[in-house]
């Protein structure tokens, strides 16, 4: 019964890693943005002056400061995205060879009868008893981490619903605070491209519409991992129950 439950998670794995491949992480380059060094280069001139800045270099200096660390959360995201696909891409890999382990192991168990014990040297049973302790050990660490795990995807469905709504209002809230600056600056006849407010603003748009994709893709790999969670933890169970 594990071991088709294995192969049946294994399947339905596969379907989630072709999924994860055609999701790459976004590219930080957002339309209306400067890039990431001019930005450090329009703030570092700010920082630079020799005067007090004024009530405008100081709310610009504000925005900037604001943007770039904008930029950095959405690399954090993009590592975020990319470690899922790596976790996911590698988990059928990892449970193959927890079933080879867990069939070496059964293999192994049978061959040690009480009649193969009893006609080992003392120094031998010493050896196999300190090899078993140390297997053992080791399988209680891995179980720790699946349970861990469990736990994690268990409690990921309502953390996740709860970001995706909060990124969602933050990011209409941006957008509307967006709109309503670009189109004063439009009457203005300013331009909204170097307008830092509105680069801070976009940027700070991007950063929650991918938080949204992000938790929806870990909820759409989460119920898959959970499903491979737990036949690993029956695959580790086994040798340590026997």
């Amino acid at each position: 019964m594990v071991r088709n439950a294995l192969k049946a998670a294994i399947g339905c794995l596969f379907v989630v890693v072709l999924l994860a491949e055609t999701a790459i992480a976004q590219s930080t380059l957002i339309e209306g943005v400067p890039p990431q060094a001019e930005l450090s280069e329009r703030l570092a001139v700010i920082e630079s002056l020799e005067t007090e800045p004024t009530a405008d270099q100081q709310r610009d200096q504000a925005a900037l400061t604001a943007a770039l660390q904008a930029y950095e959360r959405l690399q954090a995201i993009e590592e975020r995205q990319q470690a899922l696909e790596q976790r996911v891409s590698q988990a059928p890999e990892q449970l193959l060879r927890l079933e080879r382990e867990l069939n070496a192991a059964q293999e192994e168990s049978l061959q040690l009868s009480v009649d193969n014990l009893s006609d080992m040297p003392l120094e031998a049973l010493e050896a196999e008893l300190a090899d078993a302790v140390i297997e053992l050990q080791q399988l209680q660490s891995q179980m720790a981490e699946v349970n861990s795990q469990l736990l994690a995807a268990q409690t990921l469905p309502e953390r996740a619903q709860q970001a995706i709504s909060e990124a969602l209002q933050r990011a209409e809230t941006l957008r509307r605070e967006h709109d309503t600056r670009a189109a004063l600056l439009a009457d203005r006849q300013l331009s909204a491209r170097e307008d830092a407010q509105l680069i801070q603003w976009r940027l700070e748009r991007a950063v929650a519409e991918q938080e949204v994709t992000l938790n929806q893709r870990e909820l759409s790999a989460n119920s898959r991992l959970r499903e491979l969670a737990q036949p690993r933890r029956d695959l580790i169970a086994l040798p340590i129950d026997q």
